[in-house]
């Protein structure tokens, strides 16, 4: 399992992470603060899209396409507070 996780106390973007397709992605916001983070998508050499957009906390999954995706997280608002956000890829790499 891969995770990306910090937090943000202004404007700024997390480190991406990449998910294979069909994959699921783990996404949460959490916290107490006043802002607007938007959810970032990218396939290949395409320009990063926006997927979603919050003002409050969220925890929810969601499925990369075919030929996978990677997402970050931008904070495009800040007004106050802290917010912890997390990224993870729900794939258990088991070693032998």
């Amino acid at each position: 399992m891969t995770t990306v996780s910090s937090t943000f106390t202004a404007t700024g973007t997390s480190t991406a992470i990449r998910i294979a397709g069909g994959e699921s992605l783990a996404l949460v916001l959490s916290g107490t603060w006043v802002g607007t983070v938007i959810l970032q998508r990218k396939a290949g050499a395409v320009a990063w899209e926006t997927y979603a957009s919050f003002r409050s906390n969220v925890s929810h999954s969601i499925t990369a396409r075919e030929g996978g995706d990677t997402f970050r997280w931008k904070c495009v608002a800040y007004t106050s507070g802290t917010v912890t956000y997390s990224l993870a890829d729900n794939v258990v790499n088991v070693v032998t």
